[in-house]
């Protein structure tokens, strides 16, 4: 449930509005650009762990 527009805390204790929720949303976002940061760096590593598999069962 959220909070009412006058600023009333949700169920957990925290206020939705003003300035706690731009920072609760700034957390937020720097904590999805982290993990989608390591899902990329994953992914290339497996690429480049492929293409390396795939060059060296081409060469035999």
């Amino acid at each position: 449930m959220a909070a009412s527009a006058s600023g009333s805390p949700a169920p957990n204790g925290r206020t939705t509005v003003g300035p706690h929720r731009n920072l609760d949303r700034q957390g937020a976002a720097d904590k999805k650009a982290e993990l989608v940061r390591k899902m990329r760096e994953k992914a290339r590593a497996a690429e480049a762990a492929a293409a390396q598999a795939s060059d060296g069962t081409a060469r035999s």
